[in-house]
């Protein structure tokens, strides 16, 4: 004789999602998911679900099931499952910065998830919490703007190096980096008028020249000028240097 059918029910729907958990790992039951006994689990699950949303799950139950690992909201357990395969990437990988089109082993699509939180973060709608976890695992929001930073720290040490910004023509930085080809597409976003003034500002601070090939000309006409003022003519010979060795 049983003498509550209501607890000897939930007992009996707790003790199939325990053997779920068992087999599968988790408590992310499909809601068409019938156990092999004919038992329709993924009903049971979505009926807890319920219950807990209109808190008409007693305390108890709520209790034995987030233990088990049952997540209330699916929408939440989706999201947990994209930030513990960004946790698996950085490890592996070393950054956040998850390449197009990257897809776990699992099958998982990190890249398009990556997406979706930078979008959501530029729409504003991502919570404050998850934007804290994001940023603390290491996620940049703006990639664009990280490889920018990168590009102009690596000129800044050619300039501490080199005493000036005239990277020249083909030079690689010891790590790899084409700083070069990086000084080369910043001239060219600033003549299509691409480049955003905070940008132009911090380069034209550091030093950089937009027209190479005027400041080059305009540099030797003060050489001349100097040269000039100290021999009363242009007539440099060929073989001449100024001293500081143009």
């Amino acid at each position: 004789l049983v003498w509550n059918l209501r607890d000897e029910q939930w007992e009996n729907g707790y003790q199939h999602l325990v053997a779920y958990k068992a087999e599968y790992g988790d408590c992310n039951v499909r809601q068409d998911y019938d156990t092999p006994d004919g038992f329709r689990l993924g009903d049971w699950v979505t009926e807890k679900r319920g219950a807990y949303r209109s808190r008409k799950l007693s305390a108890k139950h709520s209790h034995l099931l987030e233990e088990l690992g049952l997540v209330w909201d699916p929408k939440d357990e989706l999201w947990e499952n994209g930030y513990r395969h960004l946790i698996a990437y950085k490890a592996e990988y070393g950054d956040c910065d998850v390449k197009s089109g990257y897809v776990a082993q699992d099958g998982f699509r990190l890249s398009q998830w990556v997406g979706v939180q930078r979008s959501t973060s530029g729409r504003g709608t991502i919570s404050t919490e998850r934007t804290q976890r994001l940023v603390d695992l290491g996620l940049v929001w703006d990639p664009l703007d990280e490889k920018w930073d990168n590009g102009y720290q690596h000129l800044v040490a050619y300039k501490a190096e080199y005493g000036d910004c005239h990277v020249k023509r083909g030079y690689v930085a010891q790590d790899g980096f084409k700083l070069a080809q990086w000084v080369s597409v910043q001239r060219g976003a600033y003549r299509r008028r691409k480049l955003s003034a905070e940008h132009i500002q911090q380069l034209e601070d550091l030093g950089l020249v937009w027209d190479v090939f005027g400041t080059a000309w305009e540099n030797g006409y003060q050489h001349l000028v100097a040269y000039k003022a100290e021999y009363a003519d242009c007539h440099a010979k060929s073989d001449y240097e100024a001293q500081d060795g143009y």
